[in-house]
């Protein structure tokens, strides 16, 4: 009875999101009900008033952490949308690829990791939305595309998450890193194969064109792991990213045509605000002093939240300064203020939605919920806890929509019960990063973020559905690698992690 109470929350948030197609904001609400009345009945709870307290704490600091990345990384979009240099920038998408299969990976496997690497917290979906639907895909189909070009989180904001469960656990980035990517390598291919099936690029299914998907995808992911394992895991997805553009470049699939001057000082204006974000973002991630000093600069906390937010270390900060660039584009007053007012429209929407699922997750985590689940699936037999271990890692970033909040969560957990069966900690550890993070490309934030970019929002629901498929997939092959390192098939391949 607790193991089922347990689970019962995340069971009526899909069921409300998928069979009720409600939103995320409304299918959180009623969650929350039904949190408030199965946590009267978990043995050993905190009294009423401290659960609820810290759980309101930590959400509120979680959802201030989020909502300041989203409310700026929506103003940038509508400050560039309203000054119509946004359309200067994607036209450039255009005479990237020879095909639309191609330009399909441009967006997917190049634009969307490195600016998601760059800078985490979902912002890769604000680069890629407009992409996507200047190449001509529709809102519903952008909607769920986007989603999938979450696919190298893992590695989001520079792998801050993986360092944070590497350090909980004392396991070093580099073996983290690279145990994860090569554990995400067959996901990878899953996450393209599942693009390409849903947007159904002309000629994609070609063998020729098969051939060069699948070296595609070998290429990304021989840059993820090798940056891992010789170089900074933190630069793990931008190696990908930028090693596969360049390949691409030199097999034929890159600028179809130069275009002309005129044409390329127009992008290279209208990007600038970009360039202004991944400078800042690099300074601000590589420079120490710099680092240290806007980490304790200007932060929020709150009394009872383990969690702070530093706004100017916040991926937040340079969207502002971002923002602040794009605002000086010559034109009257009109169209600024339509960008402020049409973002902050957006965002309420989203944030109270964001505020909801985090308060779940904190009073689940506070309630016991989580340990409860964890605790039955280490007591599972041995054919039901690969599986369960498996699930509950989708279940961290699919709650939290963060890899650094699942692997708060769970990590700690997952490595004690490797031990317990008898399974290589540094794999089982990788392979939760692997799944936390592919779980968080139908987190019910993320998709209330790429539906509110698409104007999709109240139909999160059908974007879930679309993407079920993927869940099957992901718990499917972290089956398949806990058996594997069962067998003892990793012991004879630990040359791929570094010393």
């Amino acid at each position: 009875m607790h193991t089922f109470l347990s689970f019962s929350p995340i069971l009526i948030l899909v069921i409300a999101l998928t069979g009720f197609k409600l939103t995320a904001f409304r299918a959180g609400l009623l969650t929350l009900v039904w949190l408030a009345v199965a946590l009267f009945w978990i043995p050993g709870a905190p009294p009423v008033m401290d659960l609820w307290g810290v759980a309101l704490a930590d959400a509120g600091v979680l959802a201030m952490t989020v909502g300041e990345t989203l409310f700026f990384g929506l103003l940038l979009y509508q400050l560039m949308q309203h000054n119509g240099q946004l359309s200067n920038l994607l036209a450039g998408v255009h005479h990237l690829g020879r095909s639309p299969a191609f330009q399909l990976m441009w967006v997917l496997l190049v634009f969307a990791p490195l600016f998601e690497a760059i800078s985490g917290f979902g912002l890769g979906i604000v680069m890629v939305a407009p992409m996507l639907l200047h190449l001509g895909y529709t809102p519903a189909r952008t909607m769920v595309l986007v989603l999938l070009s979450q696919l190298a989180v893992p590695w989001g904001a520079l792998s801050i998450g993986m360092a944070l469960g590497g350090q909980m656990v004392g396991i070093p980035l580099g073996q983290l890193g690279s145990a994860a990517a090569v554990q995400a390598v067959p996901m990878f291919g899953a996450y393209w194969g599942m693009a390409l099936w849903l947007a159904r690029p002309k000629g994609a299914m070609q063998s020729a064109s098969l051939l060069q998907n699948i070296l595609a995808v070998l290429v990304f992911s021989l840059g993820v792991w090798g940056c891992n394992r010789w170089g900074s895991p933190e630069l793990g997805a931008v190696a990908g990213a930028l090693g596969l553009g360049v390949w691409l470049q030199i097999t034929g699939q890159g600028l179809d045509s130069p275009p002309s001057k005129e044409g390329m000082e127009r992008v290279i204006l209208a990007g600038t605000p970009y360039a202004v974000l991944i400078g800042l973002l690099s300074l601000t991630r590589f420079w120490g002093a710099l680092q240290g000093w806007l980490a304790d600069q200007w932060v929020v906390s709150l009394p009872g939240s383990q969690f702070s937010l530093p706004l100017l270390y916040n991926p937040g900060g340079s969207l502002a300064v971002a923002c602040l660039w794009a605002l000086f584009y010559k034109g009257d007053l009109a169209w600024r203020q339509k960008a402020v007012m049409a973002s902050l429209k957006q965002w309420g929407s989203v944030a109270m939605a964001v505020f909801v699922l985090v308060l779940v997750a904190r009073a689940m985590e506070e309630g016991g919920m989580i340990r409860e689940l964890a605790r039955a699936a280490v007591e599972l037999p041995m054919v039901l806890a690969l599986p369960a271990l498996a699930f509950l890692s989708g279940v961290g970033g699919f709650l939290t929509g963060s890899v650094t909040a699942a692997n708060a969560l769970l990590i700690a957990f997952q490595v004690k019960a490797a031990t317990g069966l008898g399974l290589p900690v540094i794999w089982v550890a990788g392979l939760h990063n692997v799944l936390a993070a592919g779980f968080m490309a139908f987190s019910p934030g993320r998709l209330v973020f790429a539906a509110v970019l698409t104007g999709e929002h109240g139909k999160e629901g059908l974007a879930l559905q679309k993407l079920w498929p993927l869940a099957g997939m992901l718990v499917g092959w972290g089956v398949i690698s806990l058996l594997l390192a069962k067998a003892g098939v990793w012991s004879a391949v630990g040359w791929l992690l570094p010393g």
